[in-house]
């Protein structure tokens, strides 16, 4: 990935729960003309509060706090900020869900830090970056319906299809087993809602890893 002009008088921030992310981006904001790097955040609503007038937000796409990707981009688009996505390597509904959502470019983190770069600059410059993995995220002729899962349903099912019991994820979560069985039957429910098999553990186990919910071991 190349670019040959410039950003000047940009402010770009980060969104990662990985606080050494923080010096990291600071230093590849550094090498771009122009940029300035005002700070990282955990979550995007502390962000926001921190940095509301920021260029662009560079953002990883698994926070601790279960936000999901799409509803992220989209409340950074609605605030005026642009969004480079910068991942370890998501399922691909994850990546189109980004896609579809706004994101000016997705770059993995195993990727030269040219790439990233590359890419502030593209979308600060107004650009649409259509990586490869953008494009298969897009193109991909795997269709998952999103089954709109809520926040809290989202991390019940990450750790139940990951192998933990109503008991455990109760004991985990502090909820009583009534209410982890409840959200169960009801992300069982969303599942079917939208077409996608949902009556065993494994195939709990299926939706969650392409979802993004749990990675698997081997797969990007």
């Amino acid at each position: 990935m190349s670019w040959e002009g410039h950003a000047v008088g940009h402010t770009v921030g980060a969104i990662d729960d990985h606080p050494f992310m923080g010096t990291v981006l600071s230093e590849v904001v550094a090498r771009i003309p122009g940029c300035e790097f005002v700070g990282l955040a955990p979550t995007v609503g502390d962000f926001l509060r921190e940095h509301p007038r920021v260029d662009l937000a560079i953002l990883d796409l698994r926070l601790q706090d279960g936000s999901a990707p799409d509803e992220n981009i989209s409340i950074l688009r609605e605030a005026g900020i642009a969004t480079v996505v910068y991942t370890s390597g998501e399922s691909r509904f994850l990546l189109r869900g980004a896609a579809q959502a706004g994101a000016g470019a997705v770059v993995r983190k195993s990727a030269p830090e040219e790439d990233l770069v590359a890419a502030v600059q593209a979308v600060l410059a107004g650009g649409n970056v259509m990586t490869a993995d953008l494009a298969a995220s897009i193109d991909s002729d795997e269709r998952l319906r999103d089954a709109r899962l809520s926040p809290r349903e989202r991390e019940v099912l990450a750790m139940y299809a990951d192998g933990h019991t109503t008991v455990s994820v109760a004991q985990r979560l502090g909820l009583s087993v009534h209410t982890v069985d409840k959200y169960v039957k009801d992300i069982r429910a969303k599942y079917v809602r939208v077409g996608r098999e949902s009556g065993t553990k494994v195939d709990l186990y299926k939706r969650a890893v392409e979802d993004g919910f749990i990675g698997e071991p081997g797969v990007w």
